[in-house]
């Protein structure tokens, strides 16, 4: 039902769209505005530049990118020209210039799950897909009062002022915990109460992987599953987990402590320091600390420092590249004291901990946004 003093209109009743040939890239005056311009969120990311005067955009313009490239994920996307003289049109992106409405709030509209899963919907084509001009301007999206837009938008700017900062502030963060790892990792700073000789080991002396499998084809399933996808690329992080059941392929068994390692792709950095008892894909190591010998915090971070992925990109296999273990356990680094190896992780997980509680934070704000674009495109919520 439309919500009392708004109403539907076509994007075509109140908007002109305009396409652009391809430009090359050349000169530092202008950002060219393209596909690679557009951030999945439909924020904009700044991208090739160019002298040419060509289809400057105005304070106001949205742009959209059209064509399934790269997978398309961003078509139907829109961004909002908000700056005047620095940006021009490029290739495969529609750009829309309103007569009516408040630019801001139709780019939520646009960006709204109702309206872009309509938009992603009509895309055709055979050698290419793409989003006809004609899908875009008879695209319906809701219309509220010029005041009330405005309010709208101003509320879901915030919401996006608040994921914006946090994603700065964990940013800000990981690169405070690359720099200390650079120097907790290396010895070039000492933590307090330290002073004994690192020594030089090979990994292979720190731990090893564990060969213990299990078959849920036997066991019937039922175990806490880790698997590739679980894992987050370079930062540590546990993105989910699942369940074996009776037909999932052959598991290698952890226990906490353990520290888990993608070996397949290696480059992805995919790492994880087990906190309880599973099992995991054949395509991740286990690896297993050797007793009074490495710390599993230590070890955990060690796994993630360039020297170690470079040892690990020695692979086998061309299409699906394999790490192989005989080259990474004789990687060698200097390594300190149990006592220190232990204090050193527990910094750095320490660091690891408070990125993932910003993480999560921005989570849940991002969460909050998408119920209030929910909320307040679909008029259920009214700001005025």
């Amino acid at each position: 039902m439309t919500p009392e003093g708004w109403s539907e209109k076509l994007l075509g009743d109140f908007a002109s769209l305009s396409a652009a040939p391809a430009k090359q890239s050349g000169g530092s005056r202008y950002v060219i505005v393209d596909m690679g311009s557009v951030a999945k969120d439909g924020s904009l990311l700044t991208h090739k530049k160019t002298d040419a005067e060509d289809d400057l955009l105005e304070v106001g313009d949205l742009v959209m990118p059209k064509d399934d490239i790269g997978g398309g994920q961003i078509i139907g996307k829109a961004i909002h020209i908000d700056a005047p003289n620095q940006y021009v049109l490029g290739d495969h992106v529609y750009r829309l210039r309103l007569s009516q409405g408040h630019p801001p709030y139709v780019r939520y509209a646009i960006n709204s799950h109702q309206v872009n899963s309509s938009l992603r919907s009509k895309v055709v084509g055979s050698a290419q897909l793409g989003l006809g001009r004609r899908s875009v301007l008879e695209q319906p999206i809701p219309f509220p009062p010029l005041g009330e837009q405005q309010a709208i938008a101003e509320a879901l700017s915030d919401a996006d002022a608040l994921v914006e900062s946090l994603d700065a502030l964990i940013a800000k963060k990981r690169d405070m915990k690359q720099a200390a790892m650079q120097q907790l990792l290396t010895g070039r700073t000492r933590l307090p109460g330290f002073t004994e000789e690192w020594q030089i080991r090979q990994v292979g002396d720190l731990c090893s992987p564990r060969s213990s499998r299990i078959d849920p084809r036997v066991s019937g399933g039922g175990d806490f599953c880790i698997e590739l996808e679980h894992l987050e690329s370079g930062t540590a992080r546990l993105l989910g987990s699942g369940l074996t059941t009776a037909t999932s392929s052959l598991k290698t068994k952890f226990v906490a402590d353990d520290v888990l390692f993608g070996k397949l792709r290696s480059y992805l950095r995919k790492s994880w320091l087990a906190n309880r008892s599973g099992v995991c894909s054949t395509e991740v190591w286990v690896l297993a600390a050797v007793p009074d010998r490495a710390s599993p915090r230590f070890l955990a971070q060690v796994v993630q420092t360039d020297g170690f992925i470079d040892a690990a990109s020695m692979s086998y296999g061309t299409h699906m590249p394999r790490s192989d273990w005989s080259i990474v356990a004789k990687y060698e680094l200097e390594v300190p004291s149990l006592p220190e190896q232990e204090a050193v992780g527990t910094v750095l997980l320490d660091m690891d901990s408070e990125i993932d509680a910003l993480v999560a934070q921005r989570e849940k704000a991002e969460l909050v946004k998408q119920g209030m674009m929910q909320e307040l495109l679909s008029g259920r919520v009214r700001l005025v």
